[in-house]
């Protein structure tokens, strides 16, 4: 009897040594399975910010050699705006120029696929390089616009037969509708809206 006391109380030391051992090795390994569960959801789960500037296209991707003219009335915040439109696009150039009713020259712009150059009113001062981008979204064929408007960058794109939409994570940011010789521009992101008249096209 008395071996059998002392042996019992052998055990329960050892029992009562290795209790708080295996409890820290429980919580460490729990602990690392969440830590590792954690980081798989958030790679799984990312995504890349969204992209608050549209985008310049290489003027070598345009449709080609041509002169538009352009009858365009702008609108943002119940304010309007209309203009005439004169734009000259080359495979090394894209010059715009925009004439109020009066005759007055509202602003320029020029491009040459790196640099872009802008004159204006003082007392319009217009954003030239998200102009020409939204110009290119309308104009530029859809194969040049899909590998410059990439995913990876946060962008999507929906193109159909009279419309082309630009999107992001954040909702939709540009949509271009087509119909006959009007072309209807609604900008979510900067909260205006463009209607375009083609009133002359012409090869170069």
């Amino acid at each position: 009897m008395i071996r059998i006391k002392k042996h019992t109380n052998t055990l329960n030391k050892q029992h009562v040594v290795f209790k708080p051992m295996a409890e820290k090795l429980y919580w460490l390994t729990c602990s690392l399975i969440l830590l590792l569960s954690l980081n798989g959801c958030s790679v799984i789960g990312y995504q890349a910010p969204a992209p608050e500037h549209l985008k310049l296209l290489p003027t070598t991707e345009g449709p080609g050699a041509m002169l538009i003219k352009q009858a365009v009335t702008m609108e943002s915040r119940g304010r309007q705006q209309q203009f005439l439109v004169v734009t000259r696009l080359l495979s090394h150039q894209l010059k715009l120029i925009a004439v109020l009713p009066t005759g007055q020259q509202l602003f320029s712009l020029e491009y040459d696929g790196k640099k872009l150059t802008q004159d204006s009113l003082a007392a319009f001062d217009l954003p030239g390089e998200e102009i020409l981008a939204v110009i290119q979204f309308a104009l530029w064929p859809e194969l040049s616009i899909k590998s410059h408007y990439l995913e990876s960058d946060g962008w999507d794109l929906n193109f159909t037969e009279y419309q082309r939409t630009l999107l992001t994570s954040a909702g939709t940011v540009l949509t271009v509708s087509y119909q006959s010789k009007k072309i209807d521009v609604k900008n979510y992101l900067r909260d205006y809206s463009v209607k375009i008249h083609m009133l002359e096209k012409m090869d170069l």
